[in-house]
């Protein structure tokens, strides 16, 4: 599963970036991250780590099922632009 992670993870940036008209990480303050099995934590964080740097925004991990039944990872993120 870590690969797969990892792959979603990355695909997801460019949806992500284009659904938030185009928001960087660092307009991100604030995510929450659902993961139907709290074993891939690492793999997730690793993604997470690499997407944003440094500058972490506050985030919220939880272990819930996802709305798409072979899901592996959703990430709800709220960016603020100037």
């Amino acid at each position: 599963m870590a690969g797969s992670a990892k792959r979603i993870t990355r695909s997801g940036r460019r949806e992500s970036a284009e659904a938030a008209g185009g928001a960087s990480p660092a307009d991100v303050v604030d995510a929450l991250v659902y993961l139907p099995d709290l074993k891939d934590f690492a793999a997730m964080n690793g993604e997470y780590r690499r997407f944003f740097g440094g500058a972490f925004p506050a985030r919220a991990t939880v272990g819930a099922g996802l709305l798409a039944p072979d899901g592996l990872v959703e990430i709800m993120m709220t960016a603020v632009t100037r």
